[in-house]
């Protein structure tokens, strides 16, 4: 594979991935519950935009899903585990950080009722 399809593989990878987010987003905009709502998306971000090394000491990257998925059905050995090592890490990291900065809760609507001006004499 030369540099310019691996940047290719990578340009179209960003466009699905992109598209795969804008639904992932669209569909967790009806969850009430906003820290549920936020993990959701985050958990799409981290396992869909991860990335990480195809072998040892390579500087070749690949989405980490995939390189998972390759290493459990291609190969014998525990190499699958650096990469959901990678996006555990970050998706811990992230509830973590999801939690501290939880949104308060909404204060609840102005009543719209009209007020009527009263006269001052």
């Amino acid at each position: 594979m030369s540099e310019q399809d691996y940047w290719y593989a990578w340009y179209a990878y960003a466009a699905g991935a992109f598209l795969v987010l804008i639904s992932t987003w669209q569909f967790t905009k009806f969850i009430r519950f906003d820290v549920l709502r936020n993990l959701l998306r985050i958990a799409a971000v981290i396992v869909l935009l991860t990335p990480h090394s195809v072998q040892e000491g390579e500087t070749w990257l690949a989405p980490a899903l995939f390189v998972t998925v390759l290493d459990v059905l291609l190969l014998d050995n525990a190499d699958w585990q650096r990469s959901v090592l990678t996006m555990l890490v970050l998706l811990v990291i992230s509830v973590v950080f999801c939690l501290l900065l939880r949104s308060k809760p909404k204060p609840p609507p102005k009543s719209k009722a009209r007020r009527v001006p009263t006269k001052v004499s």
